[in-house]
């Protein structure tokens, strides 16, 4: 047995000399097993005419030897150093067991012949070496987790039904079907690095005759209809798994692949029933309905818990000009639209970056952040574990839509909602693995009065670079004279927003997290989730007193651009009516803190998954009459 406990391949950890390892570790020849002083009067040595050793047992045992079923107890004791830990072939259990009870028995052609399932799990294996033909009888091999990237299928053994290869980095199958064992019943190749389209090539029945259970899962593959146009030559292919490739993410996936298909069992781990087969019937002929684009429906609804742009201090000394309003959106990242209508898409996102409340501001343009610490190191790790991410990071085609902006409410209705067509499956699988940033952003916006600036030429001109501070601040001086002049004449003009000039809205994230849209790649067909993006004051109540000093009825913030609007205009009325109620700041200073109130939004990311023909047919005639490219609530921040 001196062979067995050699490895080969220097460096490069081998199928071979993974095994060995694990046989040492066995210690066949060492206590409870083998021969020894604990039984060597157990079996004596007799030498026949041909000079070849054999053993006999001798039912008598000397003092201090073992039992048979004490050295046994040994093995599979939880209280045992010799007991097994981890994940072991049945074989090799069973092989300790014959170590103990007929040690004589052990031998390299006994081992080698008694193996019907080898598991060489997570042993850091690279390459599956000739060494593992001497398994005459092995039907089962697992070689999960490990990093290998090819194999030779001349080295696999020819009775081999089961080979399982999953978590591994392969790239491709073609040395794997160059001579395969034509017995395969079942391919495990899930979690693995292939995304060539011509793999399809290697899923004929030339290669797997008998092939009943395939794996594919977690892959990148994209091409469904080459897939799908060599699996229909498996004739005995009952349970298929897809789901993790980009191609699962098409909306007509798992119908196209259930017509295709017809002795199909199990898709995706999920029984295939009679009426699951009647209702997707005749899909895999309409052309006409498989669009290869991905679509995904992201709805955002209740945005509750914003803090109140209000602030008591800043009523008392404010002038009437500049008029403040305040608006709030919801803004999330997500991959470009990618189709053909593109065209109409880009040309609804110019329109509604034309609306005011898209001005990009520059002063303070919008980038949301995630907390620290979190985006950063999640990514940096989601790259290492799945290097697809390496693609999304080179492109940077991810982008922010916004919902409309709103005035401030305790509670913002937002019915947001957008389909998103995406053509590049691969891009959209490593968004998804990237996770996308939610952001709750602050619209502030001044407004000022609509005169010109005049120079001595007469001409109009616009302020100059870096005197900005300068004419807000002739401005304010400019509201308060013109209040004054107001106030001594007697007159009041009404003015509206309409009429007023304003600055570029200053943007601020209120807050932001990175949101994980991993299950939507498992199968997972709608994500609904309402994150938090951390706690603020509840709005502050303001109290009104009397001249007497009696408090009265509480009074509630006013919302939106009333209140905005509000925090410049009080204070113009500030004296005016003796005897009226007047708000008492000092009072506030009385009374305890506002209680905390978390931030949070409805937020909801579904993948568009046919359920029947008919209703995919129903729902593409109501799309026909309503224009898909129309444009969102909101727009994309370029």
């Amino acid at each position: 047995m001196g062979s067995l406990g050699t490895q080969d391949g220097g460096d490069v950890v081998t199928a071979y000399a993974a095994f060995t390892e694990q046989l040492r570790a066995l210690c066949l020849t060492d206590f409870p097993g083998g021969m020894g002083s604990w039984n060597k009067t157990r079996f004596k040595v007799m030498k026949t005419k041909y000079s070849k050793v054999t053993y006999w047992e001798d039912e008598r045992r000397a003092v201090g030897e073992e039992n048979p079923d004490a050295l046994k107890e040994f093995l599979t004791s939880s209280f045992s150093p010799w007991a097994l830990e981890g994940d072991w072939s049945p074989d090799l259990e069973q092989l300790r067991e014959v170590a103990v009870e007929s040690p004589q028995r052990i031998s390299e052609t006994f081992i080698f012949s008694q193996f019907r399932t080898l598991r060489l799990v997570d042993k850091e294996v690279v390459e599956v070496d000739n060494n593992l033909l001497k398994f005459h009888s092995l039907e089962e091999l697992i070689l999960s987790a490990n990093k290998i990237r090819n194999i030779d299928s001349a080295n696999l053994p020819r009775k081999l039904k089961v080979l399982e290869l999953c978590g591994n980095e392969m790239i491709s199958l073609k040395d794997l079907c160059f001579s395969a064992p034509r017995k395969i019943q079942h391919l495990g190749l899930g979690y693995n690095r292939m995304s060539c389209p011509s793999e399809s090539t290697y899923l004929d029945v030339h290669y797997w005759p008998n092939l009943v259970s395939l794996d594919l899962s977690f892959n990148n593959l994209t091409d469904l209809r080459g897939i799908i146009f060599k699996l229909i030559t498996l004739h005995q292919l009952r349970i298929l798994l897809l789901q993790g490739n980009p191609l699962a993410l098409l909306p007509w996936y798992r119908g196209y692949v259930i017509d295709s298909l017809p002795k199909l069992s199990v898709l995706d781990d999920v029984v295939i029933s009679t009426d699951g087969k009647l209702q997707f019937k005749g899909l895999s002929q309409r052309e006409d309905l498989l669009q290869y684009a991905a679509q995904v429906v992201v709805t955002i609804g209740k945005l509750q818990g914003l803090p109140h742009p209000m602030i008591p201090s800043e009523q008392e000394d404010a002038a009437e000009y500049p008029v403040i309003t305040y608006n709030y959106y919801v803004s999330y990242e997500f991959v470009c639209d990618r189709t053909n209508t593109d065209v109409d898409n880009t040309k609804a996102v110019t329109e509604n970056n034309d609306q005011e409340n898209q001005v990009v501001s520059n002063v303070e343009e919008f980038s949301p952040k995630p907390p620290e610490g979190s985006r950063e190191s999640a990514e940096a790790q989601s790259v290492a574990m799945n290097p697809l991410l390496e693609k999304l990071q080179l492109n940077k085609s991810a982008t922010f839509y916004n919902t409309a902006g709103k005035e401030w409410e305790e509670v913002v209705e937002s019915s947001y909602s957008h389909k998103h067509f995406l053509g590049d499956l691969l891009e959209l699988k490593a968004f998804l693995l990237h996770g996308a940033t939610v952001a709750v952003v602050e619209e502030k916006t001044l407004y000022w009065p609509a005169e010109e600036v005049r120079v001595e030429s007469g001409k109009s001109q616009s302020p100059k670079k870096g005197g900005k501070a300068k004419d807000n601040e002739k401005q304010k001086e400019k509201g308060k004279q013109s209040a004054k002049d107001r106030k001594a004449s007697g007159k009041k003009k009404k003015v509206t927003l309409s009429d007023l000039r304003h600055d570029a809205p200053i943007r601020r994230t209120i807050g932001s997290l990175n949101l994980q849209l991993e299950k939507l790649i498992s199968g997972e067909s709608l994500m609904d989730t309402v994150p938090n993006f951390g706690e603020f004051p509840a709005p502050i109540v303001e109290t009104a007193r009397s001249k007497d000093g009696k408090k009265s009825k509480d009074k509630k913030p006013k919302s939106g651009r009333d209140s905005g609007a509000s925090q410049k205009t009080t204070a113009s009325n500030k004296g005016k009516g003796k005897g009226k109620a007047s708000v008492d700041v000092s009072a506030s200073e009385d009374q305890p803190p506002p209680p905390m109130v978390p931030l949070t939004v409805e937020f909801q990311v579904q993948l568009v998954q046919w359920m029947s023909v008919p209703e995919t047919l129903q729902q593409e005639l109501s799309e026909s009459k309503v224009d898909i490219s129309a444009s969102p609530e909101g727009a994309v921040i370029p």
